[in-house]
């Protein structure tokens, strides 16, 4: 898989998703567009559209850590499983 970037649209606006493989089944995820209030939107965002855009069927995605606001952005890395 090579690295993407996606609009998402969530309660009622849309944001950016960034996301690249850094291992097997691990991603470097990235959200923009979100406050820094924002960290459980940011992970509900991530989350869900891993398991939809690169998790085999019926996996989701899981947060390895809390994600961190930097540079405008939350990120994380986030596994399917």
């Amino acid at each position: 898989m090579t690295p993407r970037s996606e609009p998402i649209f969530y309660n009622g606006k849309t944001y950016r998703l960034d996301f690249a493989p850094k291992g097997p089944n691990l991603f470097e995820m990235a959200v923009s567009g979100m406050g820094p209030s924002q960290q459980k939107d940011a992970a509900a965002v991530a989350t869900s559209s891993l398991g939809y855009f690169a998790c085999p069927e019926g996996q989701k995605g899981k947060l390895q850590a809390k994600p961190v606001y930097t540079g405008g952005k939350w990120r994380m890395q986030a596994r399917c499983g």
